[in-house]
């Protein structure tokens, strides 16, 4: 597929290109018009149209940054040399089965790779989860799809977290001393139904989500065409120009980045921002707080846990038996907690209030208190972190 070089060059010759250190062989059948080098507004409106309605139209996303997130996921195969960083995972979601999610992805994949996805699972096992992450990236792919995170378990992996702010992925050979290195450039999917996600995760992904709101997705009908994915295969060289139409728009009036920022994928946001910008596609990067509402359980039953507790005792310091009290009495924090004895149940909520120390939630911080004068237990307490902070009181 043609792509863009770091240097905003289009790699669309057949052959090797030195500069780019890529090798393009045109597919059989792939007969792409010329891109122009300065775009007219009637070219742009072109791509846009075919990709936002012809393609797109029919999906029912939940927003408009939704919308947005799934062209910039369209795109980023195509730009990805222009992006001197990392790039987050898009999460392709949707309420229940049948919605659409695996077309979506099929999409990207068809465009970027002329195949359909290759998709798979994400293994229990955290040792798992780092070795498949590892043998991925050795294929050098430039999707990688993990699908139906189940939405029954909270999804909590370090080696994924870290997986997709790496640049360079670090392992060590299966069965071997051998340490491997290779470039972490791939395109990161995730889909699920409702999915899961620690908070990690979650604030290292976009929302792609689509919610047909029917019963049984899968039986609708009156789509513009009803085999999409046989339609875009047979249109698939137009709809890849109309791709490289739009980030060729922005490279020719000088790489505009946009103001955006979102932590460790701050150079893609200000690419694809300013790509998505300059074609006037609104909304990108608008719905990153309803995400972390929804997806994020554990900073939402932080939250519920934080405000009973300052609502009951203030600023004031407290043992973890109290806390424990609190908990059983409103019903916070069961998945810390657990059903054990309450001696282990204390022990759980000190070992998950001790990682949660100086951590916001809402409006105040967790701070630790010292130690009970009675007891010599460990104490803590709430800060308001809209006000001045004031030294911790005995």
């Amino acid at each position: 597929t043609p792509v863009f070089d770091k240097d905003g060059q289009l790699v669309s010759a057949a052959g090797y290109n030195a500069a780019a250190h890529l090798w393009y062989h045109p597919p059989a059948g792939f007969n792409m018009a010329g891109v122009p080098a300065r775009p007219s507004a009637e070219d742009v409106a072109a791509a846009k149209a075919l990709l936002l309605e012809e393609l797109l139209g029919d999906f029912p996303f939940a927003d408009e940054s939704c919308k947005a997130h799934m062209v910039a996921a369209l795109l980023l195969p195509f730009a990805r040399r222009l992006i001197d960083g990392s790039t987050p995972f898009h999460l392709v979601e949707a309420p229940t089965e049948g919605s659409g999610k695996g077309l979506l992805v099929n999409l990207i994949a068809l465009l970027a790779t002329g195949s359909e996805a290759a998709g798979s699972s994400l293994p229990d096992n955290e040792e798992e989860i780092r070795k498949k992450i590892g043998a991925e990236l050795s294929t050098g792919q430039p999707l990688l799809i993990l699908d139906n995170v189940d939405n029954k378990r909270r999804l909590d992996s370090s080696a994924l977290a870290s997986a997709v702010t790496l640049r360079v992925w670090r392992d060590r050979l299966l069965g071997q001393t051998k340490v491997f290195e290779v470039p972490n450039n791939a395109v990161w999917v995730l889909t699920g139904n409702n999915p899961r996600l620690s908070r990690e995760l979650t604030r290292r992904c976009i929302s792609i989500r689509i919610d047909p709101r029917t019963d049984r997705p899968w039986l609708r009908t009156n789509f513009r065409h009803q085999d999409l994915l046989g339609w875009a295969k047979a249109n698939r060289s137009a709809l890849v120009r109309a791709t490289l139409v739009l980030i060729q728009s922005w490279l020719a009036q000088g790489w505009r980045l946009g103001e955006v920022m979102f932590g460790a994928f701050d150079a893609w946001a200000k690419v694809m921002s300013g790509i998505l910008g300059a074609a006037g596609i609104p909304g990108f990067l608008r719905n990153m707080e309803k995400l972390y509402e929804t997806a994020d359980a554990e900073g939402t039953m932080w939250r519920e846990f934080v405000d009973g507790w300052w609502e009951l005792h203030r600023d004031g310091r407290v043992r973890v038996g109290q806390l424990i009290e609190l908990c059983n009495q409103s019903d916070f924090m069961a998945p810390v907690l657990g059903d054990g004895s309450e001696k282990s149940q204390a022990t759980r909520l000190g070992k998950a209030l001790q990682n949660a120390r100086d951590r916001v939630y809402g409006h105040h911080r967790i701070e630790s208190g010292g130690r009970d004068s009675d007891s010599k237990r460990p104490v803590y307490r709430l800060v308001n972190n809209d006000t001045t902070q004031l030294p911790l009181g005995k």
